[in-house]
């Protein structure tokens, strides 16, 4: 086991008292930067313990503890970016699993998937076509205070298997699309001073609907 999943272990506290007791030793001869990283995954974990209504996959949480493992791929993200506070989503619906509710409302169908997250008071609904390895993601953020309100000029970055895709940010109508290679891919989005990570599972993103 890395020194970096030892504080991961530390700070999800899924390690026994004697090994606690050794790792806290340990971290207070850390150097600054690493006691740092620590006390920012204790605060994720602590956050996500909290949000029993929303609790997010084991996949988003791996993923924002990726983004915070040193010299890490996710190192490279824009300055505004590494600013915001780490924050994950979870799937509250899927339309492989839901095919007859699959694309009621608004959204248009004869897609391969559509995969809703949410964040809180933040939702995103991605659609997922499939051509050969690329897929075409067409999204919406919304804020679901009240009536759902599209949430225009969010920053986005789209990820494939930990490396940008993509930077932009949504339209007046919350939107983007991006198309990207195969792979577990992963969607973050500025929401004030959060940065919202969407996970989408390998296996939603490789299927071709049906």
């Amino acid at each position: 086991m890395s020194r970096f999943e030892n504080w991961v272990g530390l700070a999800e506290g899924r390690v026994g008292a004697e090994e606690r007791r050794r790792l806290e030793a340990l971290l207070s001869h850390a150097p600054p930067e690493e006691r740092r990283i620590v006390e920012e995954l204790r605060e994720i974990f602590a956050a996500m313990a909290a949000d029993t209504l929303l609790a997010p996959p084991r996949e988003s949480v791996e993923a924002v503890v990726r983004a915070r493992r040193p010299k890490a791929a996710f190192a490279t993200l824009p300055d505004w970016a590494r600013s915001l506070r780490n924050a994950v989503s979870r799937i509250v619906f899927d339309s492989f699993a839901h095919p007859e509710a699959a694309f009621a409302g608004a959204r248009t169908a004869g897609v391969a998937r559509r995969v809703l997250f949410e964040a809180r008071d933040v939702e995103l609904d991605v659609l997922v076509e499939v051509d050969g390895d690329r897929r075409r993601l067409t999204a919406q953020l919304l804020r679901l205070r009240g009536e759902p309100t599209p949430l225009s000029e969010a920053r986005w970055i789209v990820t494939t298997n930990g490396r940008i895709e993509a930077v932009g940010e949504t339209n007046e109508h919350g939107e983007f699309v991006q198309v990207v290679g195969p792979g577990a891919t992963e969607i973050r989005v500025a929401v004030g001073a959060d940065l919202i990570t969407f996970s989408i599972p390998e296996q939603l993103s490789s299927s071709t609907g049906g």
